[in-house]
């Protein structure tokens, strides 16, 4: 258990060794590393992450107004089957929904994609609501690792 946290602050680790050593440990749902390992695992480099954060906030600004009074529904791609928020409060499930809103605008060609309300309310237990959208933009945007279409869901 302790290589593993020690790879998460090595320069330059291999992300296959990473998940090897991951997937055999027993890391409890509420221990400290795990706040650090989403980010560490899909932001590699600061300053896209901070230029993806500042982007997220001005949009947030632009779709929700500056007190985030605007009530939205959940984008299209979401389906109403699989809104599991992982005992998120209520403020947290509007954070989802503004992540997901944000991330239908950056990406309209997403049409069905289940499995990103479930990771969005897994990253908000662990980070804040900038860095759980920067996270999950990377999931989307790193080779079809999450499906983002009908077709490709029923595949």
């Amino acid at each position: 258990m302790k290589e593993d946290f020690e790879l998460l602050f090595q320069q330059n680790f291999d992300p296959i060794k990473l998940k090897e050593l991951l997937r055999r440990s027993t890391r409890e749902p509420n221990q400290a590393a795990r706040k650090f390992l989403w980010k560490r695992i899909l932001l590699h480099d600061p300053a896209q992450t901070q230029i993806t954060i500042e982007k997220y906030n001005k949009k947030i600004g632009v779709l929700f107004g500056k007190n985030l009074t605007l009530n939205a529904e959940f984008p299209n791609f979401v389906c109403k089957d699989h809104l599991v928020f992982y005992y998120l409060n209520e403020d947290g499930k509007a954070a989802v929904c503004r992540i997901l809103n944000v991330l239908a605008s950056v990406h309209p060609d997403i049409t069905y994609a289940p499995l990103l309300l479930p990771l969005a309310s897994l990253f908000l237990h662990y980070m804040s609501e900038p860095e759980g959208y920067a996270c999950l933009l990377a999931v989307v945007e790193s080779n079809n690792k999450v499906t983002q279409t009908d077709i490709h869901w029923t595949t």
